[in-house]
């Protein structure tokens, strides 16, 4: 597996959006999952901007076997505690409370948005 990056010949690397330009450090970069977009993005800069020279497409390999897992445990805490807190204080939202523990069961949490949303799921 690859991500694409375009870089012109100054060194610097392209960053796509509505501010679009050239960044100094990779990390600033728009990255692409297959080359055809990042590809593109070069033959733009070519015909538009011949001036500024012909920008290369860095080929980046992933390493599957150097992946690490990101510790989501704090995001999710947080989650469920707004939820708990929003089943707590806004009944009328029709999602089941906490049982009588304050403790949020998974068969609550299904049960939840399956009757807040049970016009959708049909």
């Amino acid at each position: 597996m690859y991500m694409y990056v375009v870089i012109n010949q100054q060194g610097k690397y392209y960053k796509s959006g509505k501010h679009s330009k050239w960044r100094d450090t990779i990390s600033e970069a728009t990255f692409y999952t297959t080359s055809g977009p990042a590809q593109a993005q070069a033959r733009w800069w070519v015909t538009h901007f011949p001036e500024h020279g012909i920008p290369d497409v860095l080929e980046i390999p992933l390493d599957e076997d150097k992946a690490t897992y990101v510790d989501i445990s704090k995001s999710i805490i947080e989650g469920l505690t707004k939820l708990r807190y929003e089943l707590s204080t806004h009944p009328n939202k029709h999602l089941t409370p906490a049982n009588s523990d304050g403790i949020i069961t998974i068969d609550a949490l299904l049960e939840s948005i399956r009757h807040r949303y049970s016009n959708i799921l049909k």
